[in-house]
């Protein structure tokens, strides 16, 4: 499969510690089937071939403002998040990219929301430029 890099980016969905990393908030839950997957050692490994490539990835953060920005709390899941939006915040640990991929975000474009789906809208997510974007965890735009 081709990729026009002036067509296409790659979506980063949530490699945060919160999401991932035994003392993020999720941790408890997620922490070890992902150690146990391999899954960020490849996804570090196709962000850097992607990018080799010319196509940009775009990390998206789930995090809270002040406010609650565009938080909807309908459901348990999220009800729970909203009660210890503090740990959410865009300056907090738990909200950082994963070290293993922080090289890259600095390296690329990192974007936060209050949406589990990386849009910010009913639109697609715009990134760099490109405009768009299939809905989240899409490998492509355009």
């Amino acid at each position: 499969m081709a990729l026009d890099p002036r067509r296409t980016a790659v979506l980063a969905l949530h490699w945060q510690v919160n999401v991932i990393k035994a003392e993020g908030f999720f941790g408890g839950m997620l922490a070890e089937p992902v150690a146990r997957s391999g899954v960020v050692g490849r996804a570090v490994r196709f962000h850097d071939a992607v990018t080799a490539l010319g196509v940009p990835v775009v990390f998206t953060r789930f995090t809270v403002p002040e406010g609650e920005g565009g938080l909807i709390r309908n459901t348990g899941f999220m009800r729970a998040v909203g009660d210890a939006q503090e740990a959410f915040r865009p300056d907090a640990p738990g909200a950082q990219v994963i070290p293993e991929m922080l090289e890259q975000a600095e390296a690329g474009h990192v974007a936060d929301n209050s949406r589990l789906s990386g849009e910010r809208r009913r639109r697609p997510v715009a990134a760099a430029g490109r405009t768009g974007c299939g809905r989240a965890g899409s490998a492509g735009c355009g």
